[in-house]
């Protein structure tokens, strides 16, 4: 049985098309898929250790932290906060 190159061609073709009409549905609906979008609150401060009041009213928003850096040029430091971002309903 000989294979005739347009046939390969062809099929190339129609399996790329059914690989890309799948990806383009899987970015349409990523939250179906589990995505979660993230918002971020930065709050810097001259200490590592951040008042309780102020991450009382910070976590009390949602918001849980992920990250504190020190910025030697502000001598001080950077906590980044972060929490899941709210659908409209």
């Amino acid at each position: 049985m000989k294979i005739n190159t347009s046939h390969l061609v062809g099929a190339a073709i129609a399996l790329a098309a059914v690989f890309f009409s799948k990806l383009d549905a899987q970015d349409a609906d990523k939250n179906t898929l589990g995505w979660i979008e993230w918002e971020y609150h930065m709050h810097f401060t001259s200490t590592p250790i951040l008042k309780t009041e102020s991450y009382s009213k910070i976590g009390g928003t949602g918001y849980e932290m992920v990250s504190m850096i020190y910025q030697p040029d502000r001598k001080g430091y950077l906590t980044v906060f972060k929490r899941p971002k709210l659908q409209p309903k």
